[in-house]
């Protein structure tokens, strides 16, 4: 069984290497993944314009000569500031995929019944169409997986379970009921373990400026795992039991507990 100590070790390395940073370098970074993340969504230019202006205002406090000039102008002061945490930033993510690597980790990407299997089209795990990743840096046509047992059982969990909302660190909402009696699952799920070569890590820089990794990977193309007459190319596993994920995590499908949740978390 592996944990999330995986990558623990990484995520606190390169937060404390961001201490180095002024404040207002980090702040301006955050501005410029903003930007970034925006650039692949659907936002309005007021969004923008929002986001453009309060970097400006740092500008203006670090340089008065950055006060002035298009968002295009701005943009490429911005890059300018943070071009070193943004390479911090790359580097993090190569590290945590090599950590993966090194303890020998798959990318794990639940699909479904046996029964469902067998008619992979054309032999492949196709990518969903036009689907925002996790942190929504991205978004696009993509294959998503997870490499720690844990996470890979709260995503078996979820994928019958009618979509999941994560309330806190530890507690997620899924509208249907997928679990059984004895932290059994009511349809197993099978597992695709593909090749983390394969994926990208989703991370973020967040607002309180630090790194941020949940254990999300993202493949940006279709993965041929079998041969269409069910001869499969990789490991593939059949998950029923989900004792592991329960031990670490809490999951809410019913109304009245969500309710009751939301009640607690505001006293």
């Amino acid at each position: 069984m592996n944990n999330f100590s995986v990558y623990e070790s990484i995520v606190d390395k390169y937060n404390e290497k961001l201490s180095k940073f002024d404040d207002k370098i980090l702040e301006l970074y955050f501005c410029r993944c903003l930007i970034e993340s925006n650039n692949s969504q659907n936002v309005t230019q007021d969004d923008k314009k929002s986001i453009f202006f309060y970097a400006k205002k740092i500008l203006s406090s670090i340089s008065r000569g950055y006060a002035i000039g298009t968002n295009k102008t701005i943009l490429k002061a911005i890059i300018e500031k943070t071009d070193e945490i943004a390479k911090l930033h790359r580097d993090f993510e190569l590290e945590l995929k090599e950590s993966a690597k090194l303890n020998g980790l798959t990318a794990n990407h639940v699909f479904g019944g046996s029964e469902e299997a067998i008619k992979i089209p054309n032999g492949a795990l196709h990518t969903s169409p036009n689907i925002p990743t996790q942190y929504e840096r991205k978004r696009g046509d993509f294959l998503f997986a997870t490499s720690l047992d844990e996470r890979k059982q709260v995503y078996c969990i979820r994928s019958k379970a009618g979509g999941m909302h994560r309330l806190d660190e530890t507690t997620y909402y899924m509208p249907h009921n997928n679990l059984d009696k004895g932290n059994k699952l009511k349809e197993p799920r099978l597992v695709f373990n593909l090749p983390i070569d394969d994926f990208y890590p989703e991370t973020r820089f967040d607002k309180s400026h630090k790194f941020e990794f949940d254990d999300e990977w993202f493949c940006d193309h279709d993965i041929r795992v079998c041969d269409g007459r069910g001869e499969y190319s990789v490991s593939v596993e059949r998950v029923s039991d989900v004792s592991l994920a329960l031990k670490h995590f809490k999951v809410i499908s019913n109304k009245d507990d969500l309710a009751n949740y939301k009640k607690d978390m505001t006293r």
